[in-house]
């Protein structure tokens, strides 16, 4: 479903959101999303807001926003 969304909306996911469930051993699945998620953050957040190509003081907001919406969408229990 979340990779028809994305489809729909014209975001490709890399080729291990499909397959992050098949990997062993299972202890690391929660890997392919997290990867795919600070992708997300990265290329759809900081990198529209300037990244590191403004000043100082704009980089650290632009980390600051970037590091704020990811810590929201862990919550505060810090689990996947």
């Amino acid at each position: 479903m979340a990779i028809g969304l994305a489809r729909m909306f014209g975001i490709k996911f890399p080729i291990n959101f499909a397959s992050r469930i098949r990997r062993t051993p299972s202890t690391s699945s929660g890997g392919g999303w997290h990867i795919t998620l600070t992708r997300f953050f990265r290329e759809y957040l900081y990198f529209p807001l300037g990244g590191n190509r403004c000043g100082p003081w704009r980089h650290v907001l632009n980390i600051m926003a970037t590091m704020l919406l990811s810590g929201l969408w862990h919550g505060a229990g810090g689990r996947l």
